[in-house]
């Protein structure tokens, strides 16, 4: 089962749902992050090996330059419902491993 960390403008409710699910979800404000740089977030997260879902474009552009990741789950704020994101996340989690989505990027 994957972990996932969920970017600062990230819905809360996605991560009531996956808690609900039995998924491992943090947020930079639940481990004192929550003031962090976008690099610094990008390297918690590849520290806990979990993949981050995010509406930030500067994580497109990390990957793009080849920063390494675990993982970047990329989405239009406001543009899905959260049962949808929770939906897709659920189909990549049952098509992934964590060691497949390493360097790995994935558009909602």
């Amino acid at each position: 089962m994957m972990k996932f960390m969920l970017d600062q403008n990230y819905e809360v409710a996605v991560q009531t749902g996956l808690k609900a699910l039995g998924y491992d979800v943090i947020r930079p404000f639940d481990v004192g992050l929550s003031a962090a740089s976008d690099d610094v977030i990008l390297d918690f997260a590849k520290a806990e090996n979990r993949v981050l879902l995010t509406h930030d474009q500067d994580f497109l552009r990390m990957h793009a330059q080849r920063m390494s990741h675990t993982g970047i789950v990329f989405s239009k704020q406001n543009h899905y419902k959260v049962g949808e994101i929770i939906q897709f996340l659920l189909l990549m989690d049952a098509c992934y491993s964590a060691d497949e989505m390493k360097n790995r990027l994935e558009y909602l």
